[in-house]
């Protein structure tokens, strides 16, 4: 969940408009859920309080870890530690466009805006198909 919450502060802290930020949490959603699948868990869990609850809560509150995650990471700090997080995460479910984006992020391949337009950008048509 740290992950996609730190997405959304990131986003927030370059104007996302509470549209943006809903597809965002979606979107985050349905990653999340297809990361519980991957590991063995049931991808419903992901739809609990530690899952759309908290990144719900972070769209709510500038003051949410995630949200100060996500500013801290557009600065470029603990960068290392973030990018090796998603690492951990894309070994068990690749295909976690969110995930992949924040990674990118982290090693400094792209900017955040950069990333969230591929992903607002993207078609997103069977999301659900193997979550």
């Amino acid at each position: 969940v740290d992950v996609f919450a730190g997405a959304l502060g990131a986003g927030r802290g370059l104007g996302l408009g509470s549209g943006a930020e809903a597809l965002l949490v979606e979107r985050a959603a349905v990653e999340g859920a297809r990361l519980a699948g991957r590991i063995g868990g049931d991808p419903r869990t992901f739809s609990g309080l530690s899952g759309v609850g908290d990144l719900v809560a972070c769209a709510a509150s500038p003051d949410h870890p995630g949200h100060r995650k996500g500013l801290a990471l557009a600065r470029g700090e603990a960068a290392a530690e973030v990018a090796a997080m998603c690492d951990a995460l894309l070994s068990h479910a690749p295909s976690l466009p969110i995930v992949s984006g924040v990674r990118r992020v982290a090693r400094g391949e792209v900017r955040v805006a950069d990333a969230l337009n591929v992903l607002m950008a993207s078609a997103h048509v069977g999301e659900w198909d193997d979550a």
